[in-house]
């Protein structure tokens, strides 16, 4: 039966969908109506009737329609995803496959690529400690350091505290050591001193208890103290009773108000405690001790060009109301510094030379794998086109190479983030970093989705290369010309070579750069620090004022002393007030008898050191004019000093300093010159070592507590520290030992930053020759597979093997040499970058770049003779055959 034909059309056009799909419905719907039309004519009705009434109760024929065409593209698109889940399946299977069938191959590209991942992602964890992570404050960006750190007074503080209008507030901070006391024995603190509203600029909350309020940083104020989260753990098991409960700090009972959250730290990590300072203006210190550092808040919404503003003004207003040496950073123009780099140091050129560094290593990387995987397509050329001749497209056969790499890409990415593991805390260990915040640094989830990324863009990368050129060379047109393209290597060969020359353009730069830096290293190590480190322990000790006389506490530095030097194997000891090459502090301005240069108004800074008699013998300090301290410099007798040869050079330049007078200006009496030493190194050991003044200890430091003890011994040092521990237990249990370290890791960490540079550049140097050998190797290897016809053809006609070696080696050696002459001219403007890393060494040091342009030509000597050798040994007459 035949339905009426033109209600019918109108009723189910179908205009909404395709073609096929729509004949499709269109001829269901038919079949359905037909059936129903006829059920309803068999029971009696007209079969114009019958039609209408089957429409009518069939509904609205579009609805229908859509309904139809959802179904079925929802069954087109799931049978489109198992179709493509199933041959991803396929490839994936096929591609494991593949690396297991040649697994030299495979270990080796994935081995190459996971150093570069790892390294990547190890680093990449530190540049987020470093720079990005925020620092325990709130609104950090908002805080700043004011120049000339460690040098203001009380009296500076308090009159800028008045004046400031663009800041919110200022406050002010030192550090100093003490011991403190719980229920057990007495611990070194080494503690941050704050003003009231320190804790306010910065931004921080206490997790218990409170912050200083005002007027606890006055003289006359109840002693109080904050404690580090740390500190709150280990002496006092993390009690959350301890507010309010009283503490000996430096003997002197003191209440606990507050705990700091974990990760808080300030000024570093070493800190373990916050007490107020004590500012009182009655005191000669306030006005005449410089040894502050000042922090302010800006206030919201204030532009940079008003804090300049606010800052010049506060510069006038001080030299208006306080006299400054012309050469003092007071009296100039004022500058500020990012509470960041105040506190962590100017890291940032260290870290993004490393990351550069490691950057140009998974470069190299991810071209070794490149290399690796053209050279195995290639070899696999012949299976490709059978594959292409049995039906499979050239997109399949390209999918399926993609499929390859980037499950090569994936294993060398998890080997890659397991080494990043394994090796971080090494990593961080080595890093230019204050070991304070070495323990802060950790890999986090952002580190491994990074080396995720990583391995999927290396993959993707790594596999552009090889799959253009199977592709290409997958054309019908091309594949005729296969053989003759493959016996002399064609456009792979020149890939090949471009992608060596990529190589040993990268590793001239880092074995150049690696060389800079080890020359550099060896200058440091050339610097005479003007004392001998060889032997010397040295501990800081500290004795609470609070709980023991002036007396008692001299007392007890002598028998220290006498002590120490009475232990078998010490050859002599001593004390100073701080310790060369690691501590800073204790210095200010000086007036002389009859120095020129330092007449008022243009006064000189210097450095001011107490020492017993055998100090400058223990650290093997030189004195090159009249005599050191002596045991018959005591408080009675006239004081007197020993200068170094920086100040008298500066001050008497050409005149006889003994005899002189010298006086700081918070002293009440000059001390005669009776000595001059040898320049001791005072604050690090690179630069110009500045004046320093050094007393008679019973003279300068009486009734001090604190000092360091310094011992000079035939025996290891370290071996003598917990013997020195038990004795001062002895001579007084009130005592504290804080740091315990020898000389010679003093030394070592002055250098930490250069000699770690010169680690990593030497560890990737090694990993670039090695990555640039294997990839000469692998493009001299491939070129003697293609052209072993040629070869067993030189030999029949008379070659011999050292003309096929010299041959296969002068071709390999083309791109190798054209990498080292670029890298070399590259590798001088990279080392422009380092400048501030080098000492004593230009950026275009002649033997350095000769060292690194004749390791890497050497490498590839080495890695082209391998295949050249073989080559020699190639049997014509098979080789022939072959071809």
């Amino acid at each position: 039966m035949t339905p009426p034909g033109r209600g019918y059309r109108r009723a189910f056009s179908l205009t909404t969908l395709r073609s096929d799909t729509r004949a499709e419905i269109h001829e269901e719907l038919r079949l359905y109506l037909e059936m129903r039309a006829e059920e309803l004519m068999k029971g009696g009705m007209a079969p114009d009737q019958a039609w209408r009434t089957a429409l009518a109760a069939f509904g609205d024929p579009q609805v229908v329609a859509d309904q139809c065409q959802r179904i079925s593209a929802q069954n087109a698109y799931l049978t489109r995803m198992k179709e493509m889940l199933h041959t991803l399946q396929q490839d994936i299977r096929f591609a494991f496959r593949q690396l297991l069938r040649r697994p030299g191959f495979s270990v080796a590209a994935m081995a190459t690529l996971a150093v570069g991942i790892g390294g990547t992602v190890g680093l990449s964890s530190a540049v987020n400690g470093v720079m990005l992570r925020p620092l325990p404050f709130s609104e950090e960006e908002k805080v700043q350091v004011f120049w000339a750190p460690y040098s203001w007074t009380g009296e500076e503080f308090d009159f800028m505290r008045d004046r400031v209008s663009v800041y919110e507030d200022l406050a002010a901070y030192s550090n100093a050591d003490f011991t403190i006391k719980g229920d057990g024995a007495a611990t070194y603190l080494e503690a941050c001193l704050i003003s009231s509203g320190l804790f306010d600029v910065l931004g921080a909350e206490p997790l218990l208890g409170r912050s200083f309020r005002a007027g606890e940083d006055r003289t006359g104020a109840e002693p109080v103290i904050v404690l580090s989260y740390g500190l709150w753990q280990q002496e006092f098991g993390g009690d959350r009773e301890i507010l309010g409960r009283s503490v000996h700090v430096n003997g002197e009972s003191t209440t606990v108000i507050g705990v700091m959250p974990d990760g808080f730290f300030f000024p570093s990590h070493n800190m373990r405690a916050w007490l107020p300072l004590d500012l009182d203006p009655s005191a000669s210190g306030y006005s005449r001790n410089a040894w502050l550092v000042m922090v302010g808040r800006v206030r919201d919404g204030a532009t940079e060009t008003q804090v300049r503003g606010d800052l010049a003004g506060l510069s006038r207003a001080l030299r208006e109301r306080f006299s400054y040496p012309e050469n003092s950073v007071k009296g100039r123009v004022p500058v500020v510094t990012p509470i960041r780099e105040d506190l962590l140091g100017n890291k940032k050129p260290a870290i993004i030379l490393l990351v550069a560094a490691v950057g140009l290593i998974f470069v190299m990387a991810s071209v070794n794998v490149m290399a690796l995987v053209l050279t195995r397509g290639m070899e696999r050329l012949d299976e490709l086109m059978v594959r292409a001749a049995l039906g499979a497209g050239r997109t399949r056969l390209g999918r399926q190479v993609l499929t390859e790499t980037l499950l090569l890409g994936l294993a060398a990415g998890g080997l890659g983030v397991l080494f990043a593991v394994l090796s971080f805390d090494g990593l961080v260990a080595n890093l230019p970093l204050d070991p304070g915040f070495r323990e802060t640094l950790s890999l986090d989830w952002t580190s491994l989705l990074i080396g995720l990324g990583l391995a999927v863009v290396a993959g993707l990368v790594i596999s552009l290369a090889p799959v253009l050129t199977l592709l290409r060379r997958l054309q019908p047109e091309l594949l005729q010309g296969h053989r003759r393209e493959a016996g002399s290597g064609g456009r792979p060969k020149r890939m090949l070579s471009t992608l060596v020359f990529a190589e040993v353009f990268f590793a001239v730069v880092l074995t150049v750069a690696a060389a800079l830096l080890i020359r550099s290293v060896q200058n440091l190590r050339g610097l005479d620090p003007g004392l001998d480190p060889g032997g010397v322990l040295a501990l800081d000790i500290v004795l609470g004022e609070q709980e023991s006389t002036p007396e008692e506490r001299d007392q007890f530095l002598r028998s220290v002393v006498e002590t120490a030097e009475a232990i078998p194997g010490v050859l002599s000891a001593g004390l100073i007030n701080r310790l060369p090459i690691r501590d800073g502090g204790w210095q200010g301005g000086i007036s002389v008898e009859g120095g020129a240069e330092l007449e008022e108004g243009s006064r000189a800074n210097a450095f001011r050191r107490g020492v017993t008699p055998n100090a400058f013998r223990a650290l093997g300090v030189q004195v090159v004019q009249g005599r050191g301290i002596e045991p018959g410099d005591r408080l009675e007798t006239n004081r007197v000093a020993v200068i170094n040869e920086t100040f008298a050079d500066r001050v008497w330049p050409g005149e006889d300093p003994i005899g002189k007078q010298v006086q700081f200006v918070w002293t009440r009496s000059p001390a005669e010159v009776v000595g001059v030493v040898r320049n001791l190194a005072v604050v690090g050991l690179v630069g110009e070592t500045p004046m320093a003044v050094y007393y008679a200890w019973e003279q300068a430091m009486a009734g001090s507590g604190m000092a360091t003890l310094v011992i000079k011994s035939d025996l290891p040092p370290t071996s003598l520290g917990s013997s020195v521990r038990q004795t001062l237990a002895t001579l007084d249990p009130r005592a504290a030992v804080g740091v315990v370290e020898t000389m010679d890791e003093v030394v070592e960490r002055a250098l930490a930053e250069p000699v770690r540079l010169r680690f990593f550049f030497t560890l990737f140097s090694v990993l670039g020759v090695l990555l640039g050998a294997v990839g000469v190797f692998g493009v001299v290897a491939y070129g003697v597979r293609l052209r072993r016809t040629e070869l067993g053809v030189r030999i029949v006609l008379g070659a011999s093997p050292s003309d096929l070696t010299r041959w296969v080696v002068r071709n390999g050696m083309l791109p190798v040499v054209g990498g080292v002459l670029f890298g070399v001219g590259a590798s001088l403007v990279a080392a422009k970058a380092m400048g501030g890393f080098l000492f004593e060494i230009g950026p275009s040091d002649p033997t350095s770049i000769m060292v690194g342009a004749g390791t890497i030509l050497i490498a590839g000597v080495l890695a082209a003779s391998i295949p050249g050798i073989r080559a020699a040994r190639t049997n014509p007459v098979e080789t022939v055959r072959a071809g």
